[in-house]
């Protein structure tokens, strides 16, 4: 989960991180497609994080 929010805040361009270009990060250090998705709802659903617009992903705290 940690590695994820990394991703997302070092991805960030002020309005949220491609979810794509976090997926292909985080898959290039082994993680699975189906983990990464789940610890993305897994943050939107406890309001760590939102998707300003389709596609973009943006961590709040």
């Amino acid at each position: 989960m940690q590695s994820i929010i990394t991703l997302i805040i070092n991805n960030q361009n002020g309005r949220g991180a491609s979810i794509e270009k976090v997926v292909s990060e985080a898959a290039m250090k082994g993680l699975g497609r189906e983990v990464i998705f789940d610890c993305i709802e897994h943050l939107k659903f406890h309001g760590e994080a939102y998707e300003p617009k389709n596609g973009e992903i943006k961590y709040v705290f």
